[in-house]
């Protein structure tokens, strides 16, 4: 979750590596990171609306960095378009990282290999758009998280 924080690294040690970075809706980020429970060992900053926010900023500014100092080496692409636009989101993404295209990228979640993320039944699915905006739902709890994200 913070290979963020390893793009100049990256570049330095991989100058012709392309980095992906996938932005999403910072209240939707930090509220599925938050109602996830993920092992509190690994990522103790997913119980705390407070810690939340700041870490989403700090990678916000970081990656901010990166795309002003290298635009050429950080491609973003939104997850919200994504999951609209799956087709031509794919497509831009391919020929940033010099690939032709490939009709099985439409259809990735018929790959069998195993998964072992959170996400390893979403990836078994169609890209959906449930998920967006989901966070309106709980507005009337999450005003602080929206004060500290500035939002």
């Amino acid at each position: 979750m913070d290979n963020y924080m390893l793009v100049g690294l990256i570049w330095l040690l991989f100058p012709n590596a392309k980095i992906v970075n996938v932005q999403r809706d910072p209240v939707d980020t930090c509220y599925s990171c938050y109602r996830r429970l993920f092992n509190l060992a690994s990522i103790p900053y997913s119980y705390d609306l407070h810690h939340l926010a700041s870490k989403y900023r700090d990678y916000q500014q970081i990656m901010d960095h990166w795309q002003e100092v290298l635009p050429d080496y950080v491609h973003t692409v939104r997850y919200e378009q994504l999951v609209r636009e799956q087709k031509q989101v794919t497509q831009e993404l391919l020929a940033y990282c010099d690939l032709p295209w490939d009709d099985r990228c439409m259809e990735f979640y018929r790959n069998t290999r195993t998964v072992l993320t959170s996400s390893n039944a979403q990836v078994r699915q169609r890209l959906y758009t449930d998920a967006v905006d989901r966070w309106k739902a709980y507005e009337p709890y999450l005003g602080p998280l929206m004060d500290l994200l500035e939002f």
